[in-house]
């Protein structure tokens, strides 16, 4: 009898270790060492964001532009760019298209004859972005227009204009631009910018005046862009009030 009472009772002490839960291993350790851990130093981290942000400034001074780019099949060359109250193309005799921007906007502009050695190329993406603290930041991409047309026959798409062809032995003039916010343009870096590779689709519009154009729907611009990509991927054009830098 003692011994059943014995084994019973040992049985139910068994049992309730059992049902305790162990502390893990080096539990108290782990606790000491969180406990002990370094405080975030707020200071240098504002510090290094600082000092990013003066690498950022200075790389922006030593951008070049350039007014003459190679891009696969095409070669740009750079006339005037300018920033103002009217945008002029698709001009002819007697005529040209005048567009003139929304209160509190202007337009960007630029003249720029392209020579192509393949016939019918796709067009680069000219694009503007703002200096933002350690990257440029996208504003918009620029329409590609043409700058003129032989005579309005052309211009109406009735007749062609093959001085309007790209292709080899052509050089083609074209008028692009945007609108940018006046406020945008007075006060912050800009920088525009060409890309080194081709993604507008010349695309004809029968019923459209003048219904050649270049779509660009086929390209993506980037939102961001650091100075590393911009000198692997892009060329400089023109640089809006670089004394702000």
């Amino acid at each position: 009898m003692n011994n059943i009472i014995y084994t019973a009772l040992l049985t139910r002490v068994l049992f309730s270790a059992c049902k305790q839960e162990p502390k893990p291993a080096g539990s108290q350790v782990a606790t000491q060492r969180i406990d002990q851990a370094p405080a975030i130093d707020s200071a240098a981290i504002l510090q290094a964001e600082s000092a990013a942000d003066s690498i950022f400034r200075a790389g922006l001074k030593q951008l070049k532009t350039v007014n003459q780019v190679e891009i696969q099949s095409l070669n740009l060359q750079i006339g005037e760019i300018k920033a103002g109250k009217r945008w002029q193309f698709d001009r002819y005799p007697g005529n040209t298209r005048t567009e003139t921007p929304d209160s509190g906007y202007v337009f960007l502009s630029a003249d720029i004859r392209i020579i192509s050695t393949e016939e019918n190329p796709r067009l680069p993406a000219i694009l503007l972005y703002k200096a933002g603290k350690q990257n440029l930041e996208i504003v918009d991409a620029m329409t590609w227009m043409f700058y003129g047309w032989k005579n309005e026959q052309a211009f109406l798409g009735n007749t062609k204009d093959e001085g309007n062809l790209l292709g080899p032995g052509r050089t083609v003039r074209f008028s692009p631009g945007l609108a940018v916010r006046e406020e945008t343009m007075k006060n912050q870096v800009l920088v525009l910018v060409v890309h080194k590779s081709s993604c507008m689709i010349r695309t004809e519009r029968k019923f459209d005046n003048p219904p050649l154009f270049y779509d660009a729907k086929t390209c993506r611009a980037k939102g961001q862009l650091s100075l590393k990509e911009l000198a692997q991927n892009y060329e400089v054009l023109k640089i809006f009030n670089q004394q702000g830098i």
